[in-house]
């Protein structure tokens, strides 16, 4: 009689052992069903880190290698941040739209699923140089914003004369998913 019944207690802990090595494994692999939410904020600082830490002769575009060659950027050691902000401050359209093309060629690298623009507060107001995958404002669900004071020199110091200062601007990168 003892035979007959014991098999639904074999049956029973296989069972339990099945559950609670299910729950063990759910709990220590690295499951997410959502997307992490702070990727956008990633991006922004990101997007600070390389137009931060790249100078413009290590730049692989061949229009700013051409400029460099032409002499429209005269110091190539200056960063990608800095060159975007001296042709922005120089008065000449032309000027304008070489950081305006700098800037877009920067977010190129920013993923299709984060939208981003890069934008220069100054004493003229906010001006939008680059801007990637717009989406309406009411399908964002994280929005995030990384802010830069640039003050950059227009000449260098001599041995009698003191830097010349352009005006401080602030550089934002505007990132959202």
């Amino acid at each position: 009689m003892t035979r007959k019944g014991s098999y639904f207690f074999v049956i029973d802990a296989f069972i339990a052992g099945i559950i609670i090595l299910g729950a063990v494994v759910m709990m220590f692999s690295d499951f997410n069903a959502r997307p992490e939410r702070t990727a956008a904020f990633y991006s922004a600082e990101d997007l600070f880190a390389v137009m931060e830490g790249t100078e413009i002769r290590n730049y692989g575009d061949t229009q700013v290698r051409d400029w460099i060659n032409e002499g429209v950027i005269n110091d190539s050691r200056r960063t990608i941040l800095e060159q975007i902000v001296e042709f922005n401050q120089t008065d000449s359209a032309d000027m304008q739209l070489r950081a305006i093309y700098l800037a877009d060629s920067v977010l190129d690298g920013v993923p299709n699923t984060v939208g981003a623009e890069i934008a220069i507060l100054g004493d003229g107001g906010e001006i939008i140089l680059a801007k990637q995958n717009p989406r309406a404002a009411q399908n964002k669900d994280s929005y995030f914003v990384a802010k830069r004071i640039v003050v950059l020199k227009s000449k260098p110091p001599t041995y009698d004369t003191q830097p010349t200062l352009y005006a401080p601007v602030v550089v934002e990168v505007r990132t959202w998913q």
